[in-house]
């Protein structure tokens, strides 16, 4: 691997943590939203609607926001070091 691509444990735990913040927070507005209307459905159903609003959301917003912000760190930390 190269020296300038090389990431940290340091680097993915920050990310894994910020995917999880991010997530928390999602689950969480969508609770206080919907969480009553949802209430009477059953749990595999709720789960299906939560997680058909989550994972686009992560997968297709979130997490490649996250993951180049911590590129542009990761290289910025290897030119300070050369």
């Amino acid at each position: 691997m190269k020296p300038a691509t090389k990431i940290t444990l340091r680097m993915r735990l920050l990310t894994t943590l910020a995917g999880w913040a991010v997530a928390f927070a999602i689950v969480y507005v969508l609770l206080l939203g919907f969480g009553k209307q949802l209430e009477s459905l059953p749990p595999a159903l709720n789960a299906l609607i939560f997680t058909g609003i989550l994972v686009p959301i992560m997968g297709n917003i979130i997490m490649p926001r996250i993951s180049a912000f911590m590129a542009r760190k990761l290289t910025s930390k290897q030119k300070e070091k050369l």
